[in-house]
């Protein structure tokens, strides 16, 4: 429990870090003690040590969460991957310089105004708008198969993924299928 604790104590900073530093207020307030040409570069700096503490500091919880082997741990694996591939792939398709504030330091370097980045979708942007998210929950889908819940709980969970949606929330119920929290108290 106090590995537990821990981490969810530092997935906290991080996560309240990175969307705080990343609100337009905050971006206003923080801009009136450093020029804005080093704003986003000063935001990832801050991302970055906190994500470097989450790594430094994490605690392993111990356990077996799933243990695939032969194909099904080839189709795992080959998934995971994708999903890696999508990630890097998808942070190419937007500049480098600019997502890490560089251009706007670098400009401010050459004695250039302050221009902020562009908007443009390129590549899979013009089909979804966060394919980095699509990359990262294909890598963590991957890694947590959904099988091993179907073992580990059964009927319960077969009923409770038939009645509720993956990944995109249905704003109705349907009548038909009793709810997910009728099923597990069964």
């Amino acid at each position: 429990m106090q590995a537990l604790a821990i981490d969810l104590a530092l997935l906290g900073l991080f996560a309240v870090q990175d969307s705080v530093m990343a609100r337009p207020a905050f971006k206003r307030w923080r801009t009136r003690f450093i020029p804005e040409a080093v704003e986003r570069s000063t935001y990832v700096l801050f991302s970055s040590v906190a994500l470097l503490t989450l790594f430094a500091f994490w605690e392993p919880i111990g356990g077996v969460i799933w243990d695939a082997h032969g194909p099904a741990r080839t189709v795992i694996i080959a998934v995971y991957l994708l999903g890696w591939a999508l990630l890097l792939y998808s942070t190419f398709l937007i500049d480098h310089f600019d997502l890490f504030g560089l251009r706007q330091v670098w400009r401010r370097a050459l004695g250039q105004p302050y221009q902020p980045p562009q908007f443009h979708t390129p590549g899979l942007y013009k089909s979804v708008r966060h394919p980095i998210y699509i990359g990262c929950l294909t890598i963590f889908w991957a890694a947590l198969e959904e099988r091993d819940l179907v073992t580990a709980f059964g009927e319960p969970y077969l009923a409770y993924r038939r009645s509720t949606p993956m990944l995109i929330p249905r704003l109705h119920r349907e009548t038909a299928r009793p709810a997910a929290t009728e099923v597990l108290k069964s």
